[in-house]
């Protein structure tokens, strides 16, 4: 039985210009950006709208592909989590916001996650950055590490 999938409305929003271009206090990546609707402001989406270096458009859009969405938020039924990075755990369990991660961490986690022109970015554009990227956490029933014939996770809006 086909079950059907509920979608969200999201600004997509096309960067002309380089990674790190900001407008309405985020920085975008060049190319798509897809940003949930309901998490921005009025005056944020006119922003977006008057800049001629941006294209902008409202769509629907479905969870993301492997993703199963749970009325009640519980990962525990072995859903693959989606949403983004908000911060770090090191291998003895400390845990670190983004804001607390050095430039130098930021780079290098931008880094991994293919972010381009993460060289010439600051410290405030690196976390906008991250910030802005889908990752998707494998559920209870995967494993963490992608394998031959499964996409990576971690892709900034434009698929990079």
């Amino acid at each position: 039985m086909a079950k059907s999938v509920s979608t969200i409305q999201v600004l997509l929003v096309v960067c002309l210009t380089a990674s790190g271009y900001r407008r309405a206090g985020m920085a975008l990546t060049k190319g798509e950006n897809h940003i949930p609707l309901a998490e921005l402001s009025d005056e944020q989406v006119a922003a977006f709208k008057a800049d001629k270096r941006l294209t902008v458009s409202v769509i629907d859009m479905a969870p993301a592909a492997g993703s199963v969405e749970l009325s009640n938020g519980d990962p525990s039924l072995g859903a693959d989590l989606t949403g983004t990075l908000t911060g770090t755990k090191d291998a003895n369990g400390t845990e670190k916001s983004l804001d607390q991660l050095t430039a130098k961490e930021l780079k290098e986690l931008a880094k991994d996650m293919e972010i381009t022109g993460v060289n010439s970015m600051n410290k405030t554009d690196l976390v906008s950055a991250i910030q802005a990227v889908t990752v998707t956490l494998p559920g209870a029933n995967e494993t963490a590490s992608p394998s031959a014939d499964t996409p990576s996770t971690a892709t900034n809006a434009a698929g990079e």
